[in-house]
């Protein structure tokens, strides 16, 4: 898992670092997937899931290390909302490793909450959690788990709490 603040990541380096030794950690291995670093993964996320062209933070979860067993990914970001007062919209999709690349699969349109969290593959579904609005809760400081089970190839994502 490799959260993503592309404005921070691209100006602070340490934050790239950090960023770069996560996703090196998560990625596969080989020539081709050391050409993906964080800046890559960051770029790809924008141009396959931002309705803006930019984002405000996200999160990279994928699967294993093994190309072998055909690597699948979670890709999770925020884009601001044009004309908000810092609201941000969530967008996700799955991905897979081809052996020189990611491939989104699937966008996952149902998906909601922030901060995900304890992404989990399991075949061809995965696990995550974000949280979201409580009773009484104000915008700024959503408290109450929202726990999902989505299916990679078709996007659904389901709560299953």
């Amino acid at each position: 898992m490799a959260e993503i603040s592309h404005a921070v990541a691209m100006n602070n380096p340490f934050v790239q670092l950090l960023f770069t030794v996560a996703i090196a950690c998560a990625s596969p291995t080989g020539a081709a997937a050391q050409e993906w670093s964080n800046n890559r993964v960051s770029e790809m996320l924008v141009t396959e899931l931002s309705p803006t062209g930019a984002m405000v933070g996200g999160k990279w979860f994928t699967s294993a290390q093994n190309l072998t067993l055909g690597v699948r990914a979670l890709g999770i970001i925020y884009a601001h909302v044009p004309g908000s007062a810092g609201t941000a919209s969530i967008h996700a999709a799955s991905f897979y490793w081809t052996g020189t690349g990611w491939q989104k699969y699937s966008d996952i349109p149902d998906l909601y909450g922030m901060s995900p969290v304890n992404a989990v593959f399991e075949g061809d579904r995965a696990t995550l959690t974000t949280v979201t609005l409580g009773p009484n809760e104000p915008r700024c400081c959503p408290t109450l788990e929202k726990h999902w089970s989505i299916d990679l190839a078709t996007g659904d994502a389901v709560p299953t709490n």
